[in-house]
């Protein structure tokens, strides 16, 4: 929704700070462009870039300020459930001056201080400055959908939404290189311990909130994931899921300007455009129709909009749109693009992202919908997560191992070899993670060359090794990434994207359930598909497929980028190097 940038020091006033944070403010305010603002505090700076979507009005402009409280707030983010909040606040006697979730936010830390958190259901990166007991607070969402960095300098401490907005400001600039290194190897944006790729700035850690004192900050974990894995009755699970599904969306769909839906023809964003028509059809939400885009490739064997187009036929309130993709052209804007972006790009399908969020603004819409989460949580990356949860089947029944095997074959087309190589490679990461990470770095050559690698650490006693690559894929390093991108995407035209499966209560549904809920009868993700089988025609919910947003990636990088081998890996490889070292140049860092 925002940029939200501040300055904290304790042993000057905060105006000897104020160039700095226009320039800070300056470098990132596509992600504001309806109102700039800041305010000075005591030895405290806030800097706010706003883009409207939930009361528009400007007595919603931030930094904002509740002077009997003596709090004041920049907020990029959020609250969805600010409504019910509200009514409980009005209830306990707090009165309001506006109709946005700011204030209600604001109040609520009053209120409730840090227990506010676990209250809050949406997606918020927040600096709080108390002017009676002379505090910062920061605190990020559970997931860390929206992001923030911080640095030390001179003695003042910085924030932001963005790094290219530190290292405007910075003023030694060098490269971090483990983090140069992971990201080569694993595709790793930032290293666990929240180091990014320039030395200095940090990412400050998802679901955690700090106080910045003078001797820096001290972060405190707030969201706490579920650790054990619960049995339960399948039918039961399905409609909870279902359920839980159709209240994120409506929470998401609450805003005072268009929202659109990215729609691609498989199971996630499906799931999200049929779950709004039968809503609106039902009369449960007040919207007449939604306008839904999709990535169209001419002449790509896996152009979903074709897909989208057949699928489209059973709904009734979505308008499906194609964002044409002329690949030459698209071409020659990816060196601009990569230099757009605030961290090296892991994929150039995130490059076509921020090509479809302009389009989709140029439409009118500031709010996008999208299917991001569930692959992750539930068990989607085929091949990469079915040896995990094959050697869960397998530790737990031999006959069913097999079995699983056998249908995942015809399911999905992955051989008796695929399957048991991803095995292998599943228990190498899980029982021998150095032995793993080499395997993993055999094919990264050239100019930066891998040493000290953070590969990843294993985790003790675990039960389940699926539960052990999904915890590592959302909280440590793959889902941090994607999260970045899209951020990224959307917010440099000014869009705002919303995510229905990253509600914390289908996280912390996913992430409680035993592999048998992820892999059954040789279908990923299987508890979602039971969940949607109502809601979705058979051919989406219960096809053998997944794309995911395919682009042609070897159409797009040949001429591009130096790759001799023409393997998926190597394609990967030689994308990595180009742009971090496009990435580099443009910030120059050294």
């Amino acid at each position: 929704m925002c940029g939200i940038y501040g300055i904290v020091n304790f042993n000057s006033e905060a105006a000897n700070h104020v160039d700095s944070l226009k320039l800070m403010m300056s470098e990132s305010e596509y992600r504001g462009p309806d109102s700039q603002d800041y305010r000075v505090f005591d030895h405290v700076s806030f800097g706010f870039n706003r883009l409207s979507i939930i009361d528009v009005d400007k007595r919603s402009n931030q930094p904002f300020e509740i002077k009997d409280f003596g709090l004041s707030i920049v907020f990029n983010g959020e609250i969805y459930n600010y409504l019910e909040i509200k009514a409980d606040l009005i209830g306990l006697g707090y009165g309001f001056q506006t109709t946005s979730d700011t204030e209600v936010l604001l109040t609520a830390y009053y209120h409730y201080k840090e227990a506010a958190f676990d209250l809050f259901n949406g997606m918020w990166a927040i600096a709080i400055y108390d002017s009676v007991n002379k505090t910062v607070l920061l605190s990020r969402d559970r997931l860390g959908i929206k992001p923030l960095y911080y640095m030390v300098q001179n003695n003042a401490f910085y924030f932001a939404s963005e790094m290219k907005s530190l290292l405007i400001v910075k003023e030694s600039k060098v490269s971090n290189k483990e983090a140069l290194n992971n990201y080569l190897v694993y595709g790793a944006n930032t290293t666990i311990s929240g180091e990014t790729f320039v030395e200095g700035i940090h990412e400050f850690a998802a679901g955690s909130y700090g106080y910045v004192k003078e001797e820096g900050i001290e972060m405190m974990q707030y969201y706490f994931p579920p650790d054990n894995l619960v049995e339960r009755d399948a039918t039961a699970l399905a409609s909870e899921i279902l359920d839980t599904f159709k209240s994120s969306i409506k929470l998401r769909l609450r805003a005072d300007v268009p929202v659109a839906l990215m729609l691609s023809g498989g199971l996630d964003s499906s799931a999200i455009a049929f779950a709004i028509d039968e809503m609106v059809e039902n009369k449960e939400i007040e919207i007449q129709y939604i306008h839904a885009f999709t990535l169209n490739f001419e002449g790509f064997d896996k152009n979903e909009w074709n897909m989208v187009q057949e699928n489209a036929k059973h709904l009734k309130h979505v308008v499906c749109h194609p964002i044409n993709i002329n690949i030459e052209l698209f071409k020659q804007e990816i060196p601009n693009l990569l230099v757009k972006f605030d961290l090296p790009v892991l994929s150039v399908s995130h490059l076509l992202h921020a090509y479809a969020m302009e389009e989709i603004k140029k439409q009118g819409f500031t709010v996008v919908l999208n299917g991001q989460g569930p692959d992750e949580i539930y068990g989607g990356y085929f091949p990469k997560d079915l040896g995990s949860l094959l050697i869960d089947t397998f530790r737990g029944s031999i006959a069913n191992g097999f079995r699983e095997m056998k249908l995942t074959k015809g399911n999905w087309n992955q051989g008796y070899f695929l399957q048991f190589k991803s095995a292998v490679y599943a228990a190498l990461k899980y029982k021998w993670p150095k032995i793993y990470a080499i395997l993993m770095n055999y094919s990264v050559t050239g100019k930066f060359q891998v040493s000290g690698l953070n590969h990843p650490s294993k985790k003790e006693n675990c039960k389940s090794y699926f539960d052990f690559i999904c915890r590592k894929q959302v909280f440590d390093t793959k889902f941090n990434c994607i999260l970045q991108y899209e951020d990224m995407a959307s917010m440099l035209n000014s869009i705002e994207m919303r995510s229905p499966f990253l509600d914390y209560r289908l996280v912390n549904l996913g992430l409680s359930l035993p592999s048998e809920y992820k892999l059954r009868e040789g279908y990923s993700k299987w508890i979602l598909r039971k969940a949607f089988t109502a809601l979705l025609p058979a051919h989406i919910c219960w096809s053998g497929w997944k794309y995911g947003y395919a682009v042609p990636k070897q159409l797009l990088l040949t001429g591009l980028v130096n790759n001799t081998k023409n393997t998926e890996a190597a394609w990967n490889n030689a994308w990595r190097k180009y742009n971090l070292e496009m990435w580099l140049a443009a910030r120059n860092i050294r």
